[in-house]
């Protein structure tokens, strides 16, 4: 089955709660991963099968990248035992396995640590859960997805996932992501006025907001009914940047 088939046939599978403030960080992060993949083809595709998932050339899909969104009170950290009873990974192998073979990457992203008997439990901005230094705690993680998935530890394969530290914070993302953005934007054009920039900035974030509060049919299986109502091109956000440019020439 092509990813494409997968995707159709996936439905409505949102992980995690819904709470406003989270769903607006989602928002920002997605910019951030525009930011990341822009030199590629994609399509960035909001609250539909993860909080935010990348598709790798969406005219013929060929790879996923799945992000799972956390927050909390930047004073405050998550332990491990609470995000293991949360099922955050477990939840997150649950999804990447429907899409086995396709996925380029499954990442939880949190603006907070992970303590362990205090101490950080992923050292790095992006932690592969494959690293050697944290097996001991990664190991815990496995043998609760073994659980779950009724495997054994041993045929839990974590070489695809992630734990990445994210910098934004809980109330000031959007204008942190907004700084990052016109910085993007002026090193590709130093000619561009600020001003131009938050007026694109507001379009894409607008866009964006706009595509994880649209509701499908779940029994849905159009493709393009589900990125149209879903997703956003990298073409359309570069074409958004283009427009923006003509009309400040």
């Amino acid at each position: 089955m092509s990813l494409e088939d997968k995707i159709s046939e996936s439905h409505k599978e949102i992980a995690g709660s819904r709470t406003k403030n989270r769903l607006t960080v989602q928002v920002s992060y997605a910019i951030q991963l525009i930011m990341d993949f822009y030199s590629t083809d994609f399509l960035v595709m909001m609250d539909y099968i993860e909080d935010v998932s990348i598709i790798c050339n969406p005219d013929n899909p060929s790879e996923i990248h799945l992000y799972q969104i956390k927050t909390k009170s930047s004073d405050k950290q998550y332990s491990l035992n609470a995000i293991i009873k949360d099922e955050w990974y477990q939840k997150l192998y649950n999804n990447a396995q429907k899409y086995q073979g396709f996925v380029g990457s499954a990442s939880v992203v949190c603006n907070t640590d992970v303590i362990h008997n205090q101490e950080i439990v992923f050292p790095n901005e992006k932690t592969s859960l494959d690293e050697k230094s944290i097996q001991d705690n990664v190991n815990k993680i496995r043998k609760a997805i073994a659980k779950a998935q009724k495997v054994n530890e041993e045929e839990v394969d974590l070489s695809q996932f992630y734990f990445i530290r994210s910098l934004l914070s809980a109330k000031g993302h959007k204008e942190e992501v907004e700084y990052e953005f016109e910085d993007f934007l002026l090193n590709k054009d130093p000619d561009l006025q600020v001003a131009t920039v938050k007026s694109i900035y507001r379009l894409l974030y607008n866009e964006l907001d706009d595509k994880f509060k649209n509701e499908i049919d779940e029994r849905c299986t159009d493709i393009q009914e589900i990125f149209g109502q879903k997703g956003v091109k990298s073409q359309d956000i570069k074409n958004m940047i283009s427009c923006g440019l003509a009309i400040q020439i």
